[in-house]
């Protein structure tokens, strides 16, 4: 027993001062001093022990872990003070794990910085960190932390193979490569410019100087950023995967917009001179169950197929309309007349917004019409219907959810019918994925707007 308490006092006395004097390893003295201590010894090339100083405070401080994240520009002095602390910390950490040959620390150091925010780290002190870990990454052989590794399980993505697909993605951005730049694409994406629109651009023709120095600024990944898909560059840049070695580009959200719609199209569809509320656009649904059910009544095998082009089973409707709201009696068909219900809140940029508290909270969606379609083309895509097409446009409607998943779009063409009894409805046509898809289907059928001209208001 004399022997163990013996051995305990030898432990106690060889920890180095400033762990058992001071107790608050978080307070900027103690980091401070730390750090002080670490550099003596690694300028005598003592870099195990100079490591050691830093670990500790490390491991007994979790907010070191954050330091890289963005706390917004409302700090006080002292605050900003304590963050320069913070980093400082984590790149004397980065560079002691170097030369203590932590190289696996090293990385994870490096991974951390990029998967967060570069905005508050110090030009001086990110160009050094970026030299550690491109030094870091040589010696270990690998560009991806064991964490990376282990979290690219999970996902069933290969860290390395997504490093590498990053990376190229950088290179194409330093290097101004269009062309590789399109390689990473495949189709459309889900946001950002068209791939048709790309032809004959230059990068410089679709980002801007800032873009490009995010993209190099932040670099490759190792990780997937959640269920959502990989995120590079500060979120501006996700990619998708459907093998662990095979990745795609699927949006981009940092570009410059490419000039399609008219500025000059009417704010709002007017009918017998009443403003349509936007329950009167027919469109599927968050989960689709409503346009389910519709096919189920409708008898139809299909269901996706009335979801995307409604215009052709309007015969089935058999004159039947709906008021917003009656889903147990279920069609395509809407009176074109205003909903009472839904009162207009504000305009902006060409797009209403709405509001309803028919039910028990709030009811909000807008929509704006993006483009003429011309009426003839309306009638083709209800072939065999009853009604008349006597007007027609491309309309952009939105649905707040209320949650984290913010506003859903639906974009569609949509006609205005006269039927055989005079009463007039509104009909869905086409329902498009993504407003590139409805670019492309204008373009397809040289009904793309001409700017050169006046819309027909």
């Amino acid at each position: 027993m004399r022997f163990l308490l013996s051995l305990l006092f030898i432990a106690l006395c060889s920890l180095p001062a400033f762990a058992v004097e001071n107790n608050n390893l978080c307070s900027a003295s103690s980091m401070l001093d730390a750090q002080k201590k670490s550099l003596e010894l690694f300028q005598d090339k003592q870099f195990g022990a100079a490591n050691v100083y830093l670990e500790r405070t490390y491991t007994e401080c979790p907010k070191l872990s954050e330091a890289f994240y963005y706390k917004g520009d409302n700090r006080t002095s002292e605050q900003k003070r304590e963050d320069d602390i913070h980093i400082q910390f984590m790149h004397d950490l980065m560079r002691t794990r170097l030369y203590a040959e932590k190289y696996e620390g090293c990385l994870e150091i490096g991974e951390m910085l990029f998967d967060r925010s570069t905005k508050r780290v110090p030009r001086k002190t990110l160009d050094a960190m970026k030299s550690i870990l491109a030094t870091c990454r040589q010696r270990a052989s690998r560009n991806c932390s064991d964490n990376a590794i282990k979290k690219g399980l999970f996902w069933e993505v290969d860290p390395e193979t997504l490093y590498l697909f990053t990376q190229s993605i950088v290179d194409a951005f330093e290097k101004r490569d269009m062309a590789a730049f399109r390689s990473h694409i495949k189709g459309d994406l889900g946001n950002g410019p068209r791939n048709r629109y790309l032809d004959g651009k230059k990068l410089s023709d679709i980002f801007d100087e800032d873009f490009r120095d995010t993209v190099l600024e932040y670099g490759a990944t190792c990780y997937v950023h959640s269920w959502r898909g990989i995120a590079m560059s500060n979120s501006s840049i996700w990619i998708q995967w459907s093998s662990p070695k095979t990745f795609t580009i699927s949006g981009v959200w940092e570009s410059f917009p490419e000039k399609f719609y008219r500025d000059d199209m009417p704010t709002g569809w007017t009918v017998n001179g009443k403003l349509l509320t936007p329950d009167r656009f027919s469109r599927p649904d968050m989960a689709n169950e409503n346009y389910s059910s519709l096919a189920k009544k409708l008898s139809l095998k299909d269901s996706e197929a009335i979801a995307t082009t409604p215009g052709k089973f309007l015969t089935a409707m058999k004159g039947q309309t709906v008021i917003a709201g009656e889903y147990e009696n279920l069609s395509l068909l809407r009176r074109a007349t205003a909903n009472p219900e839904h009162k207009e809140k504000r305009r902006s940029n060409g797009v209403i917004h709405f509001e309803s508290n028919a039910e028990e909270y709030p009811i909000r969606s807008s929509y704006q019409i993006l483009a003429d379609i011309p009426t003839e083309f309306c009638q083709s895509l209800a072939l065999n219907f009853s009604g008349k097409c006597i007007q027609s446009y491309l309309v952009e409607t939105g649905d707040e959810t209320g949650g984290s998943m913010g506003t859903i779009v639906n974009i569609g063409i949509y006609g205005l019918f006269e039927m055989p009894d005079k009463s007039k409805v509104i009909a869905p046509l086409i329902h498009f994925t993504t407003d590139t898809a409805a670019r492309n289907y204008l373009e397809d059928n040289n009904l793309a707007p001409d700017l050169s001209k006046k819309a027909n208001n």
